[in-house]
């Protein structure tokens, strides 16, 4: 009772006032935080974002109040309402087990400023309230000025960003506070897969009428048809999304049953979620929903060729990174697969952390003791 009244009156005897109406509250008064908790998580599409990305809330009005009051003033009692937010639009991604959410970090001085890394704090009670884990994968290395100084134009430029990344073999969710450009959820994005994937699966659900013209097998395509169409899909789809699997997870499972679990976090990643499943090949991964398994899918099924074409394009896109990451290997030219040229560099250069250890020329390699 006592607690109760002190929570009512504190407000009152203390001036304080909600940041979003200014009525007497702590910071967001019941009114305003019921607003904020009525509203849809919805898709967000930036041009440079390559995954599937959700928001909980328009950043106007509420949170263009809550977000900077918490991470620059200090308001710090504004992390129970925001975190909560935050696993709403995680929840929305539908994270298999064992996912990891993974903030995108903070510049240091502006950690060092504001006492707290605010990304962190409100991924760590996030992860708790959905009782998944919460890591640190992500460090900035650029000395540039904040973002918010720097304007739109400064924040396309972020491109240039290096972040490092720690290596993590379970499926990670990127977080972050406030989606612009969508600049640093894509250079973070790009810092994770250098870290290396090796089976990509892809899922989407198509609304009943589309316009995607030439859509086939993506073996059929070029690059460059491969690419238009993968633009349509991501921006025509109800759902869509790319998993993988870990090459230790292959090595572990075998690539065949590692293919199937790429398969089902495509799949467990799909808002809103499938009714059925349509797979190419012989084999169905163990799914709550009725699956069915049709050889040569990719070239009679639409939905099935849309994703052959999100896993395609997925895949070519971190080969054209590891070739940054390994010059040498040629994987822009190979896409990772074991061809003459890759076999000859693999044996010049020593294995990288990407390469299969149960694949035989790999082990073979390692077994000498070349590593990259």
């Amino acid at each position: 009772m006592c607690a109760s009244l002190l929570r009512d009156f504190a407000p009152l005897l203390l001036g304080a006032r909600c940041l979003v109406c200014g009525s007497p509250a702590m910071a967001c008064c019941t009114v305003c935080r019921d607003r904020i908790a009525g509203k849809n998580p919805h898709r967000v599409r930036r041009p440079g974002i390559r995954v599937p990305t959700w928001a909980a809330n328009p950043y106007r009005p509420e949170l263009a109040r809550l977000i900077p009051a918490f991470k620059d003033d200090g308001t710090w009692v504004l992390a129970r309402v925001l975190s909560r937010r935050l696993a709403v639009a995680v929840a929305a991604c539908r994270p298999p087990a064992g996912t990891f959410l993974v903030p995108v970090p903070s510049r240091p001085a502006a950690v060092r400023r504001r006492g707290i890394d605010h990304t962190w704090v409100l991924a760590r009670r996030a992860a708790r309230e959905l009782g998944i884990g919460a890591a640190r994968l992500l460090r900035r290395r650029d000395g540039g000025d904040a973002q918010r100084a720097q304007g739109r134009a400064g924040r396309q430029r972020l491109s240039g960003t290096r972040f490092l990344a720690r290596t993590c073999r379970s499926p990670v969710i990127l977080v972050d506070d406030v989606v612009t450009t969508g600049t640093s959820l894509a250079v973070s994005c790009e810092a994770l897969t250098r870290n290396g994937t090796t089976v990509i699966a892809a899922a989407v659900i198509l609304p009943a009428s589309y316009e995607l013209p030439g859509l086939t097998d993506s073996k059929k395509l070029s690059a460059r048809q491969r690419e238009a169409l993968y633009t349509a899909i991501t921006a025509q789809a109800v759902a869509w999304s790319a998993a993988a699997a870990t090459p230790a997870e292959i090595d572990t499972l075998n690539i065949h049953h590692a293919t199937l679990l790429a398969m089902q976090r495509a799949l467990a990643a799909l808002n809103p979620p499938p009714s059925q499943a349509l797979i190419d090949g012989k084999f169905t991964p163990t799914l709550a929903i009725p699956a069915r398994a049709i050889v040569g899918g990719d070239a009679s099924e639409a939905c099935i060729a849309a994703a052959s074409i999100i896993a395609k394009v997925t895949r070519d896109r971190e080969m054209l990174a590891l070739e940054a990451r390994y010059p040498g290997y040629g994987f822009a030219t190979h896409k990772g697969y074991g061809t003459q040229a890759h076999l000859a560099a693999l044996a010049r250069l020593g294995a990288t952390p990407e390469h299969r250890r149960s694949y035989a020329p790999v082990r073979a390699v390692v077994a000498q003791g070349t590593l990259f």
